[in-house]
């Protein structure tokens, strides 16, 4: 099955496109700071797992996923610094944050899906 098929891709690449559209929305002042980590993290997430997904051996997938996984974190607290600082309201919040449990718990299922393997 091609990466773009999974499940896990599809939701992650979701968790992008959602970023990019609330953070357009974010103070100018936070465009070199926020606004670009927060892209640069669920851009990461997405990116890490088609790589990874493209390595020949199993630890190297491991690898890209643990990164996909430490961004998907890294995001979460980047929405709840957003909301804290009155930047997005709380369904933004809510909806960033079921995105990524969403997107997180598909990371480490495939993650888990591929220690399984023989290769």
């Amino acid at each position: 099955m091609k990466i773009e098929e999974m499940e896990v891709f599809k939701k992650s690449h979701e968790l992008v496109l959602y970023t990019y559209k609330i953070s357009k929305d974010l103070p100018d002042e936070e465009r070199f700071t926020l606004i670009s980590q927060m892209r640069r993290s669920s851009a990461s997430i997405a990116t890490n797992l088609v790589e990874g997904d493209s390595r020949y051996s199993k630890k190297e997938y491991e690898y890209f996923l643990k990164i996909a996984i430490g961004s998907c974190a890294e995001l979460r607290y980047q929405y709840l610094l957003c909301h804290d600082l009155g930047y997005i309201n709380f369904d933004e919040k809510i909806r960033a944050f079921d995105l990524c449990k969403d997107t997180m718990n598909l990371l480490v299922c495939t993650k888990k899906s591929v220690e399984a393997r023989n290769d």
